[in-house]
């Protein structure tokens, strides 16, 4: 505002000065006029007039009003009576014509003084300029000594409403826990009649497969074969410090395969089963239960599956097999689709090669024991049909196949057993 109140100032000044002078001229010329009675050309040719914009243009422009207003001004002066009568004489003799006006010469001015002129002109710009910024720091100043600046005044502090701070992000929990799968060898299998009379009765084997869960730790195992009997004599053996499903629920075809998980570390949030395709492709139920762990919260799909081996009695089962391999792998992928959770699949599958390049390339698993597939399917080197399988976002370690002595006098399968961690992403 300073700086345009200045300028306007220096406009004005000049233009008073420009009028200043063209008055002066004028009156010098009208007394020319007087004199001799001839008008003043001006020195410009009428055959090269000033072009639109022409400072000169302006300037006469100026002058024109100007110089009528001189005229005004002379006319009301008082003066000389005699020389007034001596100009009407002469108008008379000249035959009443009216006494004809100067011509205006265009104003201009010389090199030197429009030099002068930028030079006033850049110097006044200059110091507005500084006016200015002293202008700025002085109001600067102010808003920040003022609590309520004028421009843009702030909330008070009391009008905003008190937040709690943004909480520390808690680093999401992990889990570790053993899982196991575990072919018990069934009761019926080591009766007189069965195809291993020589092994110890069921109920005794269990005691020892309690004893061996004991020993590798393990918080949840998936039984295949566990027949009835077997059940009843684990869960007093063990003292309700386990839970099974589906156990008793589903009759002798529910019992065989079997989840079990710690009471004091796991709780169960859902339990269904499924029905698989067994020898000859009868359909059998086999579970899958939702476990959340006590102290975490952290939640894990399990599901265990016995799938029908090629035997004297039940020869060429591959076709039931691959039925039911698919079916499983359909069923991790549903669980994946829906859920967050991390999926497991443990069992006996009776297959190796075909079984692992399946899991981990349908249903994008990984095996506890290694392996790879990425479109290639490069199985791990020790394989046996019993495996633990689980989704990408788990991690496995320890792995083992335990066929330890005690181990082969409880059954004919090894102990699968693996470390694996949950969580922390």
């Amino acid at each position: 505002m300073h700086h345009k109140r200045g300028l306007l100032a220096l406009v004005a000044t000049a233009a008073a000065a420009a009028l200043a002078l063209s008055v002066v001229w004028t009156r010098a010329s009208i007394d020319q006029a007087d004199l001799t009675g001839a008008a003043v050309e001006p020195e410009r040719s009428s055959s090269a007039p000033k072009a639109d914009g022409d400072p000169g243009a302006a300037a006469g422009e100026t002058n024109e009003q100007s110089d009528e207003q001189a005229d005004e001004q002379a006319d009301e002066q008082p003066g000389d009576a005699a020389g007034e009568q001596t100009g009407d004489q002469a108008s008379k003799q000249r035959g009443a014509q009216p006494r004809p006006k100067p011509n205006r010469p265009a104003q201009s001015f010389d090199a030197g003084q429009v030099a002068a002129l930028k030079a006033a002109l850049r110097a006044a710009l200059r110091q507005e300029q500084r006016q200015e910024q002293r202008e700025q720091v002085k109001r600067s100043r102010r808003s920040d000594q003022s609590e309520q600046p004028v421009e843009a005044p702030e909330v008070p502090i009391e009008a905003t409403p008190e937040l709690a701070p943004d909480p520390v992000p808690a680093r999401a929990p992990t889990l570790d826990f053993v899982l196991s799968s575990f072919n018990v060898l069934g009761s019926s299998h080591t009766t007189a009649r069965g195809n291993r009379p020589a092994m110890a009765p069921g109920t005794t084997r269990i005691r020892w497969a309690a004893s061996l869960l004991a020993r590798h730790s393990v918080d949840v195992v998936g039984f295949q074969e566990f027949q009835l009997d077997q059940q009843r004599a684990f869960l007093r053996h063990t003292d309700g410090r386990w839970d099974i499903y589906p156990g008793f629920s589903k009759g002798g075809r529910g019992s065989n395969n079997s989840i079990a998980w710690r009471r004091d570390r796991w709780q169960v949030v859902s339990a269904n089963t499924i029905p698989i395709p067994y020898f000859n492709g009868s359909r059998w139920p086999m579970p899958v239960v939702l476990l959340r762990n006590k102290e975490t919260g952290l939640s894990a799909f399990f599901s265990n599956f016995h799938n029908p081996a090629s035997t004297k009695n039940h020869p060429n089962q591959g076709r039931w097999r691959r039925m039911a391999a698919l079916l499983e792998a359909s069923l991790v992928n549903r669980l994946r689709a829906r859920t967050d959770h991390p999926v497991f699949l443990v069992g006996d599958l009776n297959e190796r090669r075909s079984a692992f390049c399946l899991m981990t390339g349908r249903a994008g698993m990984i095996a506890a024991n290694g392996g790879s597939n990425d479109g290639r399917c490069r199985p791990p080197r020790n394989m046996s049909i019993d495996w633990v399988f689980g989704s990408r976002d788990v991690r496995f370690s320890d792995y083992l196949a335990d066929r330890s002595p005690m181990v082969a006098r409880t059954t004919d399968h090894p102990m699968i057993v693996s470390k694996v961690r949950i969580g922390g992403e």
